[in-house]
């Protein structure tokens, strides 16, 4: 007996042994549901360490709407598209990952998950992001349809009826929107084995993308818990974040809300400008503001930026500036938007405003490398001053003049463009990453490289293929139109590092590159590839092929084919010119063969006069009009691309030579030289108005734009109305245009003594237009300018302008962000370096109102130089 009831007990606490071992399991799993916790601070911390952390990457789409689409009219494999763009990701040391999921595609009408290609796709591509440890935030809800650029295709998703402004509004769709939030977070990825819930790497869930809310503050609250609670209620355990900068009527409702975090976009020049941004961007990135950023309910939660850019911009310099304002803000997760898949590289055509891409936007992918590094290794809410002196900010620089960012730490030395930096310490040098030729490498090519030290005396070199752009890549695009070049091309190459010295080997691994080079005095010629380089003395060191650098392969490669087409050339003309001194025409060409020369031809009577154009560096070629061939008046000519055989004529890439009698093709480049005792045009409306961004919503009816006829015959003006009082802090009654470079090509000095010539009106409301002028540097300088109800010139010396706050123009996203910005720096007016002009009305009464019915006009803007 007694031995049967010692077996009863034994058994009796093996069982409850059973039962704890596996509670605590449970409890250890639900723990495990990500990798992060928010604490009760709002900070973002490892679950295990409870160490603060930051993560910084990309938005990238192929498996939804038109990149799904495009991937398949190209013939490639959405899973190989998927692995060549994240070993990408990886080579530039992004770590987060978000995507607004596309319900549309993976819903029916009544919200159920529908397992199909799109949702496969997703699957493969977070197992993907898993094996590379790039962690990743979802967005389970946009409510948008799959058409954006092109029309959408039919879909039975609950998008169909349910829009982002209806669903917060009407309880009958919540049923449909929690049973999909149920089965999207359960759904269990056929590649990790785990549900969406279920897997750490999966860090948080954004419930919806950028919705819609009106209503009371209250109503906002109650709806952001209803679904945050039934997400916790069928057993998601990880932090849920919603978006509270698209409504800032609303942030009181989303604070208020039972969330652990809260997100925000960028966009400091707006979106959509149609063409390539060309000014100073410093200054719209200085800081982000958050106007609600003391509130209590708002310190308590994470800061998320889900989407950021500068879009419509090339230079490679925004990005870590935009990382640094981000960590002085507080944000602890920042993901650009968004990422060209490289099938897709080449034509741009995903979102056109954005560009980012490490084979064909080299420069801006190396400056995304930086941006990542300095996002995790600045303080979060740590300040480097304002702009210019937050132009460098620990071991960061930013330069607009230079357009070029880079890092230059004792290990790490990274450079967006060619850079006269010295390292900190060559001989402690681990990493260099860049584009263009430094003190450390010096390099011909286009594309970016990377050397990374495995051992004392063995490096790893990666060389991307070159990239030449060759059309605006903002402009109108499609599948049919490519906007760069790729030119798989051997340039020459120096490596000064202490580690491997003036004798070494560079011997080729990845796949079909069996190059055995000599570098001599650290110089040698190169190819695109993966290579060892290493000193003589290490050649029986050298790792195996299956070595692993973290979560790259030591012979991975992944770069597009080169562009097979004919010729191509792209030029873009200057404006205005002195017709008394010589004039330099630039020009890039691609896909040239060897032989082929490139000539400017300019017209000149009944005759053309052929000038050869000189190479300066890879793809760049340059000429010189002379002073003598030049006349006021219109400047016409063609650049020509001569094989031996035939001549390519541009623009339009046309078969034959301006010169030759039968030449009919009408295209042709012009620019307007002038006498330089006559005015510079800066602005003209019988111009055309379509390059004005505006300080106001043009799309409200209650404000306008309207382009008028002026007092001149055959003149028209530029006229901005306000319908209604114009009363927010970051709106007012004016505009901008920006110049570029137009006067710095010009060739012409201007001084203090010279005039700014306005053309202009006001309207029934009294005041004054303020012009403001905008330089390079992002110093900005204003003076006002006296109208009536009639057209009158008013000729102002560039003297009388004051130093004074400038609009940042295009208007950003969030909409709550500034509209003044004013360079913490006193600098002298230098007219030469004008690059944007402002217009704006000041009420009599000198406040920030302007009234209903206020208006002004401007028919054109010149410089006048004083007379002698």
């Amino acid at each position: 007996m007694k031995k049967g009831n010692d077996s009863i007990l034994k058994a009796l606490c093996i069982g409850v042994i059973l039962i704890i071992f596996a509670g605590v399991m449970q409890s250890a799993n639900a723990q495990q549901q990500s990798l992060v916790k928010i604490d009760d601070k709002g900070v973002m911390r490892m679950l295990d360490s409870g160490k603060e952390t930051s993560f910084f990457g990309i938005n990238y789409s192929p498996p939804f709407a038109h990149s799904y689409r495009a991937i398949n009219r190209l013939g490639k494999s959405h899973k190989k598209v998927i692995d060549q763009d994240t070993y990408h990701f990886t080579r530039l040391g992004f770590d987060g990952f978000r995507l607004h999921v596309w319900d549309t595609e993976i819903s029916d009408s009544l919200g159920h998950l529908v397992e199909n290609e799109h949702l496969d796709i997703l699957d493969y591509k977070l197992a993907k992001l898993k094996q590379r440890d790039i962690r990743v935030v979802l967005t389970p809800i946009t409510y948008y349809n799959n058409g954006y650029p092109e029309p959408p295709t039919k879909t039975d998703g609950f998008a169909n009826y349910i829009s982002k402004e209806e669903a917060p509004q009407n309880p009958e769709f919540w049923p449909v929107i929690k049973r999909y939030l149920t089965e999207f977070i359960n759904h269990k990825n056929p590649y990790t084995g785990l549900t969406y819930k279920e897997d750490p790497n999966i860090i948080a869930i954004e419930i919806d993308n950028e919705p819609t809310h009106s209503g009371s503050q209250d109503s906002v609250t109650s709806y952001i818990n209803l679904l945050a609670d039934y997400l916790r209620a069928n057993g998601l355990e990880k932090p849920i974040f919603y978006n509270i900068a698209q409504n800032p009527s609303m942030t009181e409702g989303v604070m208020n809300a039972d969330i652990e975090g809260t997100t925000f976009q960028w966009y400091p020049g707006g979106l959509v400008g149609g063409q390539e941004i060309t000014k100073n961007y410093l200054p719209y990135i200085d800081e982000y503001v958050i106007p609600f950023a003391d509130e209590a309910n708002f310190q308590n939660k994470a800061q998320m930026v889900y989407e950021f850019d500068s879009a419509d911009f090339l230079e490679p310099y925004t990005y870590p500036a935009m990382a640094r304002s981000f960590r002085e803000a507080g944000f602890q997760w920042a993901t650009q938007f968004a990422y060209d898949p490289m099938v897709m590289g080449h034509v741009n055509t995903d979102y056109r405003t954005h560009y980012l891409s490490m084979a064909y936007t080299p420069s801006k992918a190396i400056s995304m490398k930086i941006a990542s590094a300095a996002f995790h290794q600045l303080k979060r809410n740590q300040s480097y001053g304002r702009y210019p002196y937050n132009n460098t900010f620990g071991d960061f620089e930013v330069s607009h003049e230079s357009r070029l960012s880079q890092l230059n730490t004792d290990t790490d030395f990274y450079y967006s463009n060619d850079s006269e930096t010295a390292p900190k310490d060559a001989q402690a040098l681990k990493h260099v990453a860049g584009v263009g030729s430094s003190p450390v490498v010096s390099y011909e090519g286009t594309g970016a490289y990377f050397l990374d030290k495995i051992s004392d005396g063995i490096w790893r070199l990666e060389v991307m293929p070159d990239a030449i752009q060759i059309r605006d890549p903002f402009d109108v695009v499609s599948l049919d139109k490519r906007l760069t070049w790729i030119d798989w091309n051997i340039h020459p190459m120096s490596v000064d590092l202490p580690d491997l010295g003036n004798s070494f080997h560079v011997t080729g691994i990845n796949n079909g590159n069996d190059e055995q080079i000599g570098a001599t005095g650290g110089s040698f010629s190169v190819s695109p590839g993966v290579y060892l380089v290493y000193r003589d003395d290490q050649s029986q060191n050298l790792p195996a092929l299956d070595y692993k650098m973290g979560n790259i392969g030591i012979n991975e490669f992944v770069a597009p084919p080169e562009t097979e087409s004919e010729p191509i050339v792209r030029h873009d003309s200057p404006s205005n010119v002195r017709a008394d001194k010589p004039v330099t025409i630039t020009a890039k060409a691609a896909a040239l063969k060897k032989g082929d020369t490139v000539n400017l031809v300019v017209q000149s009577g009944w005759q053309t006069k052929n000038i050869l154009m000189k190479q300066t560096s890879a793809y760049a070629y340059e000429a010189t009009i002379p002073a003598d061939d030049l006349y006021s008046g219109t400047i016409t000519y063609w650049i020509t691309v001569d094989s031996g055989k035939k001549f390519l004529t541009f623009p339009g890439g046309n078969q034959g030579h301006p010169g030759d009698w039968d030449y009919y093709h009408n295209n042709q480049y012009q620019f307007e030289a002038f006498d330089p005792e006559t005015q510079i045009s800066l602005f003209d409306a019988s111009n055309g108005t379509s390059a004005i961004n505006y300080a106001f919503q043009t799309w409200n009816s209650d404000k306008g734009v309207e382009v008028i006829a002026s007092g001149q015959a055959g003149q028209r003006a530029l006229q901005v109305y306000a319908g209604e009082n114009l009363t927010k802090e970051n709106e007012t009654l004016g505009w901008n245009l920006i110049l570029g470079d137009k006067l710095e090509l010009v060739g012409q000095s201007f001084d203090q003594s010279d005039h700014f010539a306005v053309e202009a009106k006001g309207g029934s409301e009294s005041g004054t237009i303020k012009a403001i002028l905008v330089l390079q540097d992002g110093t900005s300088y204003s003076t006002m300018i006296e109208s009536s109800n009639e057209f009158n010139t008013s000729k102002i010396p560039f003297s009388a302008f004051q130093q004074d706050a400038m609009m940042l123009l295009p208007r950003p996203y969030p909409i709550f962000l500034p509209l003044w910005f004013e360079a913490d720096v006193e600098r002298a007016l230098d007219p030469s370096k004008i690059e944007e002009i402002q217009f704006l009305f000041v009420p009599a009464d000198g406040g920030s109102v302007v009234k209903e019915n206020t208006s002004f006009s401007v028919e054109s803007v010149w410089i006048e130089q004083a007379k002698n």
